[in-house]
């Protein structure tokens, strides 16, 4: 399970809600201009320094940022899953996105899995995998022993 900071997700859904048609796609200096291309964004200030502070907190420059959030979200198969989604839910990406992330906030108990996470060791994200590893697990034994007695 992938945990994305809210500041993200908020970063993402403001970024794909912006008009696309405003962008300039030139080629870039290297390369070959039909592989890499250097588009331009109008974008809010308040977006701009969303994307600005996720990046100097990440380490990485604003670019390079913004390449790879678009490509998990659009090129990953996390991310055509939720384009897939979104077109059977007749909703934009973004709106799937926030959609998928608003079902996880209110489902999990976000402070019970910190707290098992912190006493485990492990980090919150590797909690809910072990945790649905773990429910699958009884799960399946479950059914093991229904089929055992059904068949008594």
């Amino acid at each position: 399970m992938l945990f994305i900071s809210k500041c993200t997700v908020n970063l993402l859904i403001n970024y794909l809600a912006l008009n696309s048609s405003n962008t300039d796609l030139t080629s870039n200096r290297e390369g070959n201009p039909d592989e890499v291309k250097r588009p331009t964004f109008y974008m809010t200030n308040e977006l701009f320094q969303a994307i600005e502070s996720q990046a100097r907190q990440e380490r990485t420059s604003r670019s390079r940022l913004v390449t790879s959030l678009l490509s998990f979200l659009l090129l990953s198969p996390i991310g055509q899953q939720l384009q897939e989604n979104a077109r059977q839910n007749n909703r934009t990406l973004a709106q799937e996105l926030e959609q998928t992330v608003v079902i996880l906030k209110q489902q999990l108990p976000h402070e019970l899995i910190s707290e098992l996470a912190s006493a485990s060791q492990r980090s919150p994200a590797n909690m809910i995998i072990y945790l649905v590893l773990l429910g699958l697990e009884v799960y399946l034994q479950g059914e093991r022993i229904n089929q055992t007695e059904g068949s008594s």
